[in-house]
């Protein structure tokens, strides 16, 4: 996937988008569990440089982060 959102979806079921980020997910996930510095992650992870757009990167790290939480505690259970 080469166009990430800036917000994460925040619906309670697992949408498209969500499958097209289950990679980004768990790098994010890992990523964190791990501690890496979040700028590197992000560069890496979505494929751009954060540049002047510091805190616009941050709030997608941010979002994506936090749905991608949401799918190791409840989207998961969709899939079963």
């Amino acid at each position: 996937m080469s166009e990430f959102r800036d917000q994460a979806p925040s619906d309670e079921e697992i949408t498209d988008y969500d499958r097209q980020c289950f990679k980004l997910y768990l790098i994010l996930i890992d990523a964190e569990d791990s501690g890496a510095e979040w700028q590197e992650v992000y560069e890496d992870a979505f494929g751009t440089e954060i540049g002047e757009n510091r805190e616009e990167a941050r709030a997608q790290y941010e979002a994506h982060l936090k749905r991608a939480r949401w799918m190791t505690k409840i989207g998961f259970r969709q899939l079963l």
